[in-house]
């Protein structure tokens, strides 16, 4: 149970940080779509994308691996789990960066 309530927290914290760097990641597309090119506003949009995703794979593998594993060896969510969440984080992040291009280019 406290496992679960550790992962849940990690998620919330996650979701936070996800939240804040798309808003700015928001604002970076208006800029891009107002001021800046293309070219130059992609990259950074998409090294928002991947802090993000190497943010929040971190504090779940960090409290689920290490914080939960520490007082309930049984209760350490596998590690493929969070592999297949990472891509598959990973695949939703490069859509989005395309979707980006696609936008900049209309």
């Amino acid at each position: 149970m406290v496992w679960a309530i550790l992962s849940l927290i990690a998620l919330v914290i996650s979701g936070v940080i996800l939240s804040i760097l798309g808003g700015v990641g928001g604002i970076g597309l208006l800029v891009a779509l107002n001021g800046f090119s293309e070219a130059e506003a992609t990259p950074i949009l998409a090294c928002f994308g991947l802090f993000a995703a190497v943010t929040t794979v971190g504090l779940t593998s960090l409290i689920n691996r290490w914080v939960a594993h520490k007082w309930f060896a049984e209760a350490a969510v596998p590690l493929w789990l969070i592999i297949l969440l990472s891509l598959s984080m990973l695949m939703v992040l490069i859509v989005c960066v395309a979707g980006f291009v696609v936008i900049g280019r209309l």
